[in-house]
Parts: structure tokens; C-alpha cells; sequence
């Protein structure tokens, strides 16, 4: 990206590869930050000792770039992944070009695994990876901001009081994204802000909106902004929501109170159980670049459509939906119905309905583009 344009987006950009060699030296003499490291590291990977631990983060401190940076990180991923997952599969990479850079819109059920899975698949398969769009809630604690900027997180700025002010920060973020990627390199993104919590995944219209403001600055039409950054919808089917107890208690929160009210440290414990908490089997389905739009709400439209249909439903998604809307007192037929019947019997009795919604609604969703 241009020196003008780095510092234009001074404020919301992810770090340079000549930034990084101070970064991550500032983070590992950070006591408490290594220490997080060291017991991640052991977490992702529980053959290593101390001397495979300690050489990694020695490598890490040496490293140059973000790409160098991410490419050490990739064994401790894939570790996080073979302990966490049963399996994770993806297809539809050979709807990806190697030589273009993509705006990949996916449904959102965790804040940190969903990009990082989808960066892990493309790692493997030596495509290059993506910057992440992320809430500035998430970047208030300084140790963490070093990392994710590291990882290309960029800040997607929320809680805007006034009009204007709402305005310009969604200028700087479509201007930023068009030419991340026009420049750069290729961008994920929840197709709406916030997770799923009930299993209905929908893009937000004002996405589409944010991003089409790019274009007034470059005397560009909507349609020719939003093509130029190569939308590629992606759906991402996890067998099991570590937070799904959780997100049906915030549900029925805001049923009941109008509100979930967040205690300290939730969001911190809720990432946690995120990355490290049981997910079944995994499949990420690369949808097809979009390549023709005819307005925004066509274009909401057809990421949904992608998203839903390419959603590989588990046993877990069809037992909930027979639980909920064909018979109650459905038994388990086999080993993958009785995992999910014993997790729903945990449930507490007040949260069973919403708990079984969350995992039918993708099943349901699915049956109206048959």
C-alpha cells in the first residue's frame, strides 16, 4: 500500500513487515504475554517440552515478516486443530485464483477460529492469507493488539455516537478494504457483526452499504466497487458450538430482560473456550466469486444464498431439527445422534428450545433452496 494511504489508515491497518521485528520483540519481553505463549503453545501441542517450546519462541523473535511470523505459528495451529477438531475439511479452493486478491465473506460463529481455520486451510495450500476484520473491543488490551496486528487484523470501529462520525469511519473502512485489496492482498469478513447465536446466518445489508462507500472517492458506480473486490462468500459448518450453552443463555436474555449484560472478563473466558473448546468435525466450503450484481440488497442476497446452501449440516443439525420439529421424544440411531442427545440433556431446562433452534436453523435455512 501507498505511504500516503499506510498513513491515512494509520489507525485501523494491520502492521508492516518492517514493523515486525520490533513488535515482536516488544511482545516477548512482555513477562505475562510470554508466559500466555508458553502455556498456548504446550496447550496446541502437549508433546512438546520445554526445549521444542523455547526454540519456537526463540524463531519467533527472529523472524522479519508477517508471513515468516505466520508460517511458525502454522504447526502450533494445526496442532490446536487436530486436538479441538475431529477432523476440519474444506473444498472449493479451485474456485480461487492464486493470482487475484478476494474480499472472502463467511457466516460468523466464533470470533477467533472462524478466520483462523480459514487462514490455516489457504496456509496449507499455499495461498496467501488474509487480513481480518475485527471489532476495536477486541484490541483495548496492548499485548493482544501486538498479536492480532501481527496475524493482519485490522480494526473495524464500532460504537460510533454521532451521524457524521459514523459516516467518515465507514469511509475509511471501504476505502481501506478496496484498496487492500486492489494493492495488497485479500480480506475476511463476518457477513454481519456479531456471531450467529441462533444457527441463522444472514448477511447485514450495512456491510454491503460500508463497503460500497469506496466508490464516491474514486468516481467509481456501486456495482463497479463491490465487483472490484472479487466477493467470495465462504460457509464455515462446525458439528459443535464449544459456546453453545452460552449463546442460548445471551438469547434468552434478551428475550426475557431485553439485554444480555456482560460480566468482566466474559469476552476474554468466552475466546478462550472459542479456540480451545470441543468442535466435532469442521468443513469450510469455498462458495464461487460473485461476478454479477445488480444492487446491494441483490447482492445480501446472493452471499446468503451461498452460504446457506454450501452449509454442510452434521448429524448434530438433523437430530436437533427431528427433536424440535418431528418428535420430541426422538431416540439416537447411532454413535453421532447419541453425542448430541447426551450434550442436550446437559442443557438446562429453560435453554433446551433455543439450544436445539440454534443447531436446526441451519437444516431449516438449507430447505428453503430446495
Amino acid at each position: 500500500m501507498e505511504e500516503q494511504k499506510t498513513n491515512e489508515f494509520e489507525d485501523i491497518r494491520p502492521y508492516l513487515d518492517e514493523e515486525v521485528p520490533e513488535v515482536v520483540e516488544r511482545l516477548f519481553n512482555n513477562i505475562i504475554f510470554s508466559t500466555l505463549f508458553k502455556i498456548s503453545l504446550k496447550s496446541a501441542l502437549p508433546e512438546w517440552g520445554r526445549r521444542e517450546i523455547n526454540q519456537r519462541i526463540n524463531s519467533l523473535r527472529g523472524v522479519k515478516s508477517i508471513d515468516a511470523f505466520q508460517q511458525l505459528l502454522l504447526e502450533p495451529v494445526g496442532g490446536l486443530i487436530r486436538r479441538t477438531t475431529d477432523n476440519l475439511t474444506y473444498s472449493g479452493l479451485e474456485n480461487v485464483s492464486r493470482d487475484k486478491n478476494y474480499l472472502f465473506i463467511s457466516n460468523h460463529r466464533d470470533i477467533v477460529m472462524d478466520p483462523t481455520l480459514i487462514n490455516y486451510a489457504l496456509k496449507v495450500e499455499s495461498y496467501k492469507t488474509t487480513a481480518i476484520a475485527t471489532g476495536i473491543n477486541l484490541l483495548n488490551i496492548g499485548p493482544v493488539k501486538d498479536l492480532m496486528k501481527l496475524n493482519k487484523i485490522f480494526v473495524v470501529k464500532r460504537g460510533m455516537n454521532g451521524k457524521s462520525e459514523k459516516i467518515n469511519a465507514m469511509n475509511l473502512q471501504s476505502r481501506f478494504i478496496y484498496d487492500y485489496i486492489v494493492y495488497d492482498g485479500s480480506i475476511w469478513m463476518a457477513q454481519s457483526e456479531g456471531r450467529a447465536k441462533d444457527g441463522n446466518d444472514s448477511t447485514n445489508s450495512a456491510l454491503i452499504k460500508m463497503l460500497s462507500y469506496a466508490g464516491k472517492d474514486k468516481d467509481k458506480s456501486l456495482i463497479e466497487t463491490l465487483l472490484r473486490m472479487n466477493i467470495l462468500p465462504v460457509s464455515i459448518s462446525y458439528e459443535y458450538d464449544p459456546l453453545d450453552v452460552k449463546k442460548a443463555q445471551e438469547v434468552f436474555d434478551k428475550k426475557t430482560r431485553g439485554k444480555h449484560k456482560k460480566w468482566f472478563l466474559e469476552d476474554f473466558l468466552s475466546m478462550r473456550k472459542g479456540i480451545f473448546g470441543y468442535k466435532g468435525r469442521v468443513h469450510l466450503e469455498f462458495g464461487t466469486q460473485i461476478e454479477q450484481i445488480d444492487s446491494k440488497q441483490g447482492l445480501v442476497k446472493e452471499i446468503d444464498k451461498q452460504i446457506i446452501t454450501n452449509y454442510r449440516p452434521w448429524p448434530s443439525n438433523y437430530f436437533a431439527w427431528e427433536l424440535l420439529f418431528k418428535d420430541p421424544n426422538t431416540k439416537p440411531r447411532n454413535e453421532h445422534e447419541e453425542k448430541f442427545f447426551k450434550r442436550y440433556q446437559k442443557v438446562p431446562s429453560h435453554l433446551k428450545e433455543l439450544f436445539l433452534k440454534m443447531y436446526a436453523n441451519p437444516v431449516v435455512n438449507k430447505q428453503e433452496y430446495i
